[in-house]
This record gives structure tokens, C-alpha cells and sequence, in this order.
């Protein structure tokens, strides 16, 4: 009998809670429950890209639209080095920088992987590709 994506998740749960219960200072069993987590998120995936897209066109056509923009933003980001922007990039305001504006700029996330948001825009083409959609 084939398994199912909700059986493997199902699975996932499971193993999750085996966690959560499992003694922190046994580390031969966490390893192994992780070891087992991972294979259930590798046998997901490949159940998921079996399974075509149920989005409309228009919803797959808007997510890939937004990820060309984070791409784009991402990359020009990148290429000026994350440089500082607005007013901590003026040196006449230098002086003006207080200690809660650096500690809000410690708290910006890294950038997000470029290579992540790229494979996930091949997806939604190839998707809209199967579908005989000019993007």
C-alpha cells in the first residue's frame, strides 16, 4: 500500500512529540529520531512534486511575480553590500544615530537565499510552462 502525504506527516507529528518527550541527555536517541524526521521530509518532497500545482494560474502567476521582486530587491541588495541607506548613510546625521536605531538595525534579517528564492521561480515556470502559459 502507497503512503500518503497526510500518513507521512502524520509520521512527522509523531516523531516530533518523541522529541519533545525524549531526556535531554540522551543524545543517541535524538539523533536517531532526527535522522528519521529527515527521511520523512525527503519522502514528502518527493510525494509533493508528484502532485500538480491546485492553484489557479493567476494565484501561481502573482507568487511568481512577487518573487521576481524579492529576487531583484535581494540581488541589488547584495551587490552594494548591504550599504546603509536613508539617514544612517548621510554623515551629517551621524551624530544623530542613537543606540536604539543601531540595536533596530542589528535586528534585520540576513538576507533571505538567493538561491532558494531562484529554484522556488524555476518551480511556479515550469509550473505555468506545463499549463501553456506565456510568462
Amino acid at each position: 500500500m502507497s503512503r500518503t502525504l497526510d500518513d507521512i506527516l502524520g509520521d512527522l507529528l509523531r516523531a516530533s512529540r518523541e522529541l519533545e518527550d525524549l531526556d535531554d541527555g540522551d543524545v543517541a536517541g535524538r539523533l536517531e529520531i532526527q535522522r528519521r524526521q529527515e527521511s520523512l521530509r525527503s519522502e514528502a518532497r518527493e510525494l509533493q512534486d508528484g502532485l500538480p500545482d491546485p492553484r489557479s494560474t493567476e494565484d501561481v502567476l502573482a507568487e511568481l511575480t512577487e518573487l521576481r521582486t524579492r529576487i531583484d530587491r535581494t540581488t541589488r541588495r547584495k551587490e552594494r553590500g548591504n550599504a546603509p541607506t536613508g539617514m544612517f548613510a548621510m554623515g551629517q546625521f551621524a551624530d544623530a544615530i542613537t543606540a536604539d536605531m543601531l540595536v533596530s538595525a542589528s535586528r534585520l534579517p540576513e538576507f533571505p537565499d538567493l538561491d532558494v528564492l531562484v529554484a522556488r521561480a524555476r518551480e511556479l515556470e515550469s509550473i505555468l510552462a506545463s499549463r501553456g502559459v506565456e510568462f
